[in-house]
C-alpha cells in the first residue's frame, strides 16, 4: 500500500477571456457621464426659447457656420441624442433598455416643452431626436463590432 499523494488537475471556474454572452464590467465613469448628458440636455432642452435664441445666435455669430438657427437647432439635436446613444451603449450591459428609454426621454423632451413657456413641442425636433439617437447607437454597434475582430 502506497503513502501516495493522488494530484488530480482541475479547470479554473472562469475561463481568462470573457465570454461574449457574460456582460462585461462597465465603468462607473461612463454611467456618470451617461447621467451628466442627460442632465445636461434635460436643462438646455427646457430653457425659454430666448436663451436658445440666443446661444444659436451665438454660434452662427462667432463659429462661422453661417448656416442659420434651424440648422444650428437640427445639428445640436442630432448631436446630443447620437452622444447619449453612444454613451447608452457603453455605460450600460443591457441591449435594448437604454435605446429604448432613450427614445421615450426623447418623446418627453419634446412634450414637456410644451409646458415651458415660449417653447412648444416640435415634430421635426423629435425626429432628429430620434435620427441622432439611431445614428450614436449604429456607431456604437460599429466600434463594437470593429473592437471584436481579430
Amino acid at each position: 500500500m502506497g503513502t501516495g499523494v493522488c494530484v488530480r488537475e482541475t479547470k479554473p471556474l472562469m475561463e481568462a477571456r470573457p465570454s461574449e454572452s457574460a456582460p462585461r464590467d462597465r465603468s462607473p465613469a461612463l454611467a456618470v457621464l451617461f447621467a451628466l448628458v442627460v442632465a445636461t440636455v434635460s436643462v438646455l432642452y427646457l430653457l425659454p426659447s430666448n436663451v436658445h435664441i440666443s446661444v444659436y445666435a451665438f454660434i452662427d455669430r462667432h463659429v462661422g457656420l453661417k448656416v442659420g438657427l434651424v440648422a444650428i437647432s437640427n445639428l445640436v439635436h442630432l448631436s446630443s441624442f447620437a452622444l447619449l446613444g453612444l454613451l447608452a451603449v457603453a455605460a450600460f450591459p443591457a441591449r435594448y433598455l437604454p435605446p429604448a428609454g432613450l427614445a421615450v426621454f426623447a418623446v418627453l423632451i419634446e412634450g414637456l416643452q410644451e409646458f415651458v413657456p415660449h417653447r412648444s413641442g416640435n415634430l421635426e425636433d423629435l425626429r432628429m431626436n430620434l435620427a441622432g439617437l439611431a445614428a450614436g447607437l449604429a456607431l456604437a454597434m460599429a466600434l463594437r463590432a470593429i473592437r471584436r475582430t481579430p
